[in-house]
């Protein structure tokens, strides 16, 4: 094989490579005119190679996604080394997906940065799978509100964080559950806490932060509220409450404490201490009303 006949088996190799390459490459300018395109890229970003022929990124792109692509190429030509980008990009069909993005400078002629090679990676499905993880580390299984690891967290963030001040916690615990699963089974206990934990939902704002922290107890934050403003919140809780309680054989009964961080200092772990002593006293007093009144 003479030469020439060598350098031609080494193109057509190079092109049976750049054809057949399973991660999406494109090489391009400085200034964002496409050089070339891999079919498996054009196939990821659903594009056709009659459309992109010799034009520029924002011509084949829509600009929320050609700006995300200059910006990396600009980045590239600025410092002339790698940089990698983690970007969302809605194609065409309307499909969202999250890609990881290399970018990198090619000499050539003796320019440091004539051409910038691109390299994606769809990671669509590992972010669907980390944010799907994420929501049940920090969920409640049974009920969907938040868990003890979320309260615990975000605890911790709004005593920081003096803007949100008054904070007002509500402790809640469910009267007579273990009555329930003791007599009835768990599985009338287990609906009773999902039946509560909706009815909490469909109470609060979207700012207030609601989470089962144990069997039968729920905690409510009210960032920015006030104790007057808190009783509002309860008073529609009751509603809802006695709305379903109409229609159940097994009714909704609970306890509550209430406790106010004024302002900043004073720790919201004894906030929440002083909600659960309310809540007590208050489940104390309605078991000696109930029994005056048996009586």
């Amino acid at each position: 094989m003479n030469d020439m006949e060598n350098k031609l088996r080494q193109a057509e190799i190079l092109n049976l490579f750049w054809d057949n390459i399973p991660n999406p490459i494109a090489i391009v300018d400085k200034d964002g005119h496409i050089y070339r395109l891999s079919p498996s890229f054009l196939n990821m970003m659903e594009l056709s190679e009659l459309t992109i022929e010799g034009r520029k990124i924002d011509q084949c792109f829509k600009p929320s996604i050609s700006r995300k692509f200059m910006a990396g190429i600009g980045e590239v030509v600025k410092n002339k080394n790698t940089c990698q980008h983690s970007i969302g990009i809605e194609l065409p069909s309307g499909k969202r997906c999250q890609f990881y993005i290399w970018f990198f400078p090619i000499a050539d002629n003796g320019q440091a940065c004539s051409f910038i090679g691109i390299v994606l990676l769809d990671i669509t499905d590992y972010k669907q799978t980390e944010a799907r993880l994420k929501y049940y580390i920090m969920r409640d299984q049974l009920t969907g509100l938040y868990n003890r690891t979320f309260f615990e967290r975000k605890m911790r963030y709004l005593h920081r964080r003096k803007k949100d001040y008054p904070i007002t916690i509500v402790f809640l615990d469910l009267d007579g559950l273990k009555i329930v699963n003791d007599t009835m089974g768990h599985d009338k206990g287990d609906q009773l806490l999902k039946d509560l934990a909706r009815i909490l939902k469909r109470s609060l704002r979207s700012s207030d932060i609601v989470a089962r922290i144990g069997g039968d107890e729920f905690v409510i934050i009210f960032p920015g509220t006030d104790k007057g403003s808190v009783e509002v919140t309860l008073d529609r809780i009751k509603h809802y409450t006695d709305i379903y309680n109409q229609k159940r054989k097994i009714p909704l009964s609970y306890s509550i404490g209430i406790a106010t961080a004024e302002k900043p200092g004073k720790s919201l772990r004894e906030i929440l201490k002083s909600a659960d002593k309310h809540m007590y006293h208050n489940k104390i007093f309605q078991k000696e009303s109930t029994h005056n009144r048996i009586g």
